[in-house]
């Protein structure tokens, strides 16, 4: 007899096609199979599949749980909650439907993805229960972390209530080599055990978000977010220049009050103006309270504020009495060296983990760990071949506003002192001092367009010399020059006994169904999904045009069909019309060029629509790099619309920056 195994939980056996055979080696084989659990005996002749026996060996079986994981066990559900995390009841539903032309009903669907992800990430209870050999673990493989836990005692049981945790390498990168600001925000989690997971981000000098710290806490209120604040303060410490941003999260504004009573508490302009249109509506009101949170001086501000108290005094008095914290760049400090008026970097880390917050407290933990830990040697490995001075996204920036330094005309009142008249207006500027008259130079940390017009000027200085050393590339490897230490499986980590049992927190439930995404505002932006390449498992870009490095787990799990079809073969003709488009899109790495670059192939478009009759069709090649083009300035137009709005290119820029 031959045996072989397709699927798992599931025997076949071959056999001659004498009946007289079967009948005892099915017998043989029954009290083998009666030890293991549900089985089924079934004779196949000529087609026609005839049942011999159906029994179920356990004896605390009910026949429900196993027919059920009998059921979904076939199916592809494990590997589909594997890889994409937490999956809606009613999208399995219809992915089972779609495939495999099944109907199950929702609760038995409801039921086998909980079985499913127990199965993957773990019983809740028992990650509770583990905490504290985590804590440890952390603590003994990385120097310098701090990590808390706070358990609450409820009818003489330990409950678990709050966790913090602070990595010693992010915490030295902190204070090493991010500018001093933190962005402080808090998440719901969607899994069995509702919480709420904050976090403290700060940013890097390449515009790039940096974790400090993180937790779960019961709920957001004043207790919760002190106790975080507390295990913040010790972990990194309390110094001038220290910057927060939040978005007026209850009971923050109290916490932050206490625990760090002289920072500088700035206010997220997005959500200050979401509760500001909910009292006062008008393109009036968005425009002049947008025009005063983007200005640098207090005259500008000044300016922009009195016409929304010209339109409405009630406006006023109500942002006076409601948002009493910064908002606005002129009021903005000098040390920080950032003009972020939102909150957007907490966003970027929020939808980065927004696929593992379903999972089981250690199990999501453990996951941020992994995640941050490979972020940081990808950063190390990108900032070893950067052979400039000054980090890629002040390179980018000083290329953009130089293309205008000739509508700037200088003023000598000393070899480093100058008056720059604009088209509108005039500003001083000293270099010796890194100032400019309009303040963008002094809150930013990198040299305005005023400043880049005297610096040009001057033969044997470099504009380098006169950036923030927050933004160079030796302050940048600072930043991620120690690394997070690997972390075995939970089985191999050393038990504290503390002489208690930790049991899942007991949180009241809210009113309704648990919501697991947010209702979003009706003119709020909706979010744009991000392509992954099938090559390299790498966001922004397809696998026709990705020239990374092929992920070998990617492709062992696509099968050599799937794989010999992501990587098709380019003929001469392929790769000669490749070779300009990726030519095209080299992004500039060197000294700002002055000058505007015009392109022929918008002139060559203009010439066909007008019907000009020496012409020639455009080819193929010059089509696509036509398309390229278009998109980019789409991409632009739309940067420029979201700038509008209250973001700088620069906070747009964070939004992606998790992947690079």
């Amino acid at each position: 007899m031959q045996g072989v195994r397709p699927r798992s939980r599931r025997f076949s056996a071959r056999l001659p096609r004498a009946t007289t055979r079967f009948r005892s080696t099915s017998e043989s084989l029954i009290p083998d199979m009666e030890e293991k659990g549900f089985f089924q005996v079934k004779f196949n002749y000529a087609g026609y599949f005839k049942t011999v026996k159906t029994a179920c060996g356990l004896r605390y079986c009910d026949g429900k749980k196993h027919s059920l994981m009998i059921d979904l066990g076939g199916y592809n559900l494990f590997g589909w909650l594997r890889l994409e995390g937490d999956i809606s009841t009613s999208e399995l539903r219809k992915r089972l439907q779609q495939k495999y032309h099944v109907d199950l009903t929702y609760s038995k669907i409801f039921r086998g993805k909980e079985m499913a992800l127990s199965k993957i990430h773990g019983h809740w209870e028992y990650s509770y229960q583990r905490i504290f050999d985590f804590k440890e673990e952390i603590v003994r493989r990385n120097l310098g972390s701090h990590v808390e836990v706070k358990l609450e005692v409820i009818n003489g049981e330990y409950h678990f209530q709050r966790v913090f945790l602070a990595f010693g390498p992010c915490i030295q990168g902190f204070l090493n080599g991010c500018r001093p600001y933190i962005a402080l925000d808090g998440c719901h989690l969607k899994g069995k055990h509702r919480g709420v997971l904050v976090s403290a981000t700060s940013i890097d000098g390449n515009s790039s978000i940096f974790p400090v710290a993180f937790g779960v806490v019961e709920s957001e209120n004043s207790n919760s977010w002190e106790w975080f604040l507390h295990g913040l303060k010790t972990a990194i410490g309390d110094f001038e220049g220290l910057v927060f941003s939040s978005d007026r999260q209850k009971g923050l504004d109290e916490a932050v009050q206490v625990v760090y009573p002289r920072v500088e508490h700035r206010e997220c302009m997005r959500h200050l103006y979401a509760n500001f249109k909910k009292k006062f509506r008008g393109d009036c009101y968005r425009d002049s309270l947008w025009a005063a949170a983007r200005a640098y001086t207090p005259n500008v501000y000044e300016t922009s504020i009195a016409k929304v108290y010209e339109t409405n005094p009630m406006a006023f008095e109500y942002l006076r009495q409601n948002h009493s914290y910064l908002w606005s760049r002129s009021k903005f400090g000098t040390i920080a060296k950032c003009d972020y008026l939102t909150n957007n970097i907490f966003e970027s880390f929020n939808a980065w983990l927004s696929n593992d917050r379903h999972r089981p407290l250690i199990d999501m933990l453990d996951t941020i760990r992994q995640k941050i830990m490979v972020k940081m040697e990808d950063r190390r490995n990108r900032a070893r071949k950067w052979d400039s001075e000054i980090v890629p996204t002040v390179l980018k920036y000083v290329n953009n506003i130089s293309k205008g330094l000739g509508q700037y005309e200088v003023l000598w009142s000393d070899e480093f002192s100058a008056e720059v008249i604009g088209p509108q207006s005039r500003f001083e500027v000293r270099l010796h001092d890194m100032q400019c008259s309009c303040r963008l130079w002094q809150v930013k940390g990198v040299p305005c367009i005023h400043a880049m017009s005297v610096i040009g000027k001057l033969k044997h200085e470099k504009w380098e010399n006169y950036v923030h050393p927050y933004f160079t590339v030796a302050k940048y490897k600072e930043a991620y020059a120690s690394s997070i230490a690997p972390l075995p499986s939970c089985d191999q980590w050393v038990k504290i006994d503390i002489g208690l049992r930790v049991l899942p927190p007991i949180l009241k439930r809210p009113a309704g169904r648990p919501r697991n995404k947010r209702i979003r505002a009706s003119d709020e932006m909706a979010i744009r999904k991000r392509h992954r390449c099938k090559r390299c498992n790498k966001l922004g870009h397809r696998a026709k045009t990705c020239k990374n490095p092929v992920d070998v787990n990617q492709q062992a799990a696509a099968g050599p069909s799937e794989a010999a079809n992501q990587q098709p073969a380019a003929g001469p003709s392929q790769a000669a019309n490749q070779q300009p488009a990726a030519a095209g899109n080299q992004q500039p790495t060197g000294p700002p060029q002055v000058g505007n670059q015009h392109s022929r192939a918008p002139i060559q478009a203009e010439n066909q629509q007008a019907g000009d009759p020496h012409s020639e069709p455009p080819s193929q090649t010059s089509i696509s790099s036509g398309k390229r083009r278009r998109g980019k300035r789409v991409a632009s137009r739309s940067r420029h619309l979201q700038s509008q709005d209250g973001s700088t290119i620069s906070e747009i820029d964070a939004l992606g920056s998790l992947e690079n």
